[in-house]
């Protein structure tokens, strides 16, 4: 894969002192677009990126469809799932709360039964693209969401809600006290 050494970035950082100003020069944009064709469109954004874009490379078709179909499916259920908990008024107690629910979907996603694909791919074939979630869509993804947490899942949440809560109460209590 071909990428600017740092040699070069330090030389024309050292001419312009500010990498940004590098898009303004015409040469440096022709040497750029050349690079790009030359990797056909695989650049990458520096050394911690290598291992991502051999990856990338790797992947199949199937493979690139099912991330997709598991994207719009977690997109899907976590927007659901943010107005639900929204819903439920929990102040303060609500990031911890929504993050711990996302972890167990998440967790309930990979097990998932041979009942439960008919109703996700229901839910999918109503969503078709980006266009949001109608008010139907949503009461359907809650219904599914709601079958899959466990007693244990909610009173997980609870817990994680009631402590939230607490915490930021004896938060401000202490910042009174330190006043």
């Amino acid at each position: 894969m071909a990428r600017m050494d740092d040699e070069t970035l330090a030389a024309q950082f050292a001419q312009t002192k500010d990498l940004m100003d590098l898009c303004t020069s015409e040469a440096w944009v022709r040497q750029s677009a050349q690079l790009e064709t030359a990797v056909e469109g695989q650049v990458e954004a520096g050394t911690p990126m290598q291992d991502y874009a051999r990856f990338v490379d790797g992947l199949t078709v199937e493979h690139v469809q099912h991330l997709r179909r598991t994207m719009r499916i977690q997109s899907l259920l976590f927007t659901s799932l943010q107005r639900w908990i929204a819903s439920w008024n929990l102040g303060a107690g609500f990031e911890e709360t929504y993050t711990l629910a996302r972890q167990l979907i998440r967790a309930h996603l990979s097990q998932i039964d041979p009942a439960h694909p008919s109703h996700i791919d229901r839910l999918l074939a109503e969503n078709p693209g980006a266009s949001g979630i109608t008010p139907a869509q949503q009461q359907q993804a809650i219904a599914l969401l709601s079958q899959w947490l466990t007693s244990d899942d909610w009173q997980a949440l609870a817990d994680v809600a009631a402590r939230s809560v607490s915490s930021h109460v004896l938060k401000a209590k202490q910042a009174v006290s330190d006043v």
